[in-house]
């Protein structure tokens, strides 16, 4: 006879194993289409999964400098550095830089890479907002309709993980019907701009302090600003590229 075993999986690592597993699929099927073999696949999701862990960790650790100057100790320091959460926009410029760098290790071209990458960054991202929903993490400011949380079953608050979610999935339908639709080559441009928008709004619904805050802006409107900006340069210098050779 085995003995009963009792595993308890939290919300969160469920969903984002989902949202993995669905990513992972979605990359297997777009291999044929954009020439990647199998053995480039499982190379750039190994990088990147390694700089996608350190740049989340090494971001938690940025958002955290206000809490550390405010009542420093070395001690506290070293807390945040090896303890506490993740942030979803350090993992996502890791994993960015880890591609990055393998197509230039490797010479692939680096645009096609990222056009086969992006759709699967907002499928991972919706089962992930559902993770965060289930496990009380990144809650919404209190309100009058929503939903409560466990540990303070008598606030309300606005569902935003549900909404960054539900934007997500229009994200990445998005995505895919640019892609096979209209061929679009810029679906991480495309991308950036579209949940930078998103996140930069959503944020103002958020309830947590542990993202992060510099004066009214959060960590994650202040990185969704810079990476508007960078956007639109690219967009402008590639609109006047296009005159000039016309």
């Amino acid at each position: 006879m085995f003995p009963l075993v009792n595993i308890t999986i939290p919300s969160y690592v469920f969903f984002s194993t989902l949202g993995a597993i669905s990513a992972i699929i979605l990359l297997f099927f777009r291999t044929e289409r954009f020439d990647i073999t199998f053995k480039q696949l499982l190379l750039y999701m190994f990088v990147s999964g390694i700089t996608l862990l350190i740049g989340s960790r090494l971001l938690f650790f940025l958002t955290m400098i206000p809490e550390i100057i405010r009542d420093f100790s070395v001690s506290k320091m070293l807390y945040y550095m090896f303890n506490g959460g993740i942030v979803f926009y350090g993992g996502l410029l890791g994993m960015l830089f880890g591609i990055w760098l393998c197509a230039k290790i490797k010479h692939d071209d680096k645009g096609k890479i990222f056009n086969f990458v992006a759709p699967a960054i907002p499928l991972f991202h919706f089962w992930g907002r559902i993770g965060c929903f289930f496990g009380g993490c990144c809650y919404g400011v209190e309100n009058s309709w929503g939903v409560s949380m466990a540990d303070t079953p008598d606030v309300i608050r606005f569902p935003v993980q549900l909404f960054e979610s539900f934007f997500n999935l229009f994200i990445f339908i998005s995505l895919m019907i640019m892609s096979e639709k209209f061929k679009s080559q810029k679906l991480l441009m495309i991308y950036l701009i579209e949940y930078s928008c998103c996140r930069f709004v959503l944020e103002f619904f958020r309830g947590d302090s542990v993202r992060g805050m510099w004066g009214v802006f959060s960590t994650s409107q202040i990185i969704s600003l810079i990476i508007l900006f960078f956007c639109m340069i690219h967009i402008i210098n590639s609109i006047k590229r296009k005159k000039t050779i016309e």
